[in-house]
């Protein structure tokens, strides 16, 4: 669920039309905070508190 809901959000919530974000660099930005939104969603018990703040999502990004 953390993974299509950032998927989503990445897809339709940054401005612009969304067809443009289906490019293949564009993609891989979206596919990889995605990823880890469902990575991180792992990390904590329970249905809502395993959802990923963008914040969080951003650093685990950024710590590689």
């Amino acid at each position: 669920n953390a993974f299509m809901a950032a998927l989503l959000l990445e897809l339709l919530g940054t401005g612009g039309h969304w067809r443009t974000r289906l490019q293949s660099s564009s993609m891989y930005d979206l596919l990889r905070r995605a990823n880890a939104a469902g990575a991180l969603t792992a990390t904590k018990k329970g249905a809502f508190a395993g959802f990923p703040t963008a914040a969080g999502i951003t650093e685990l990004l950024r710590q590689g």
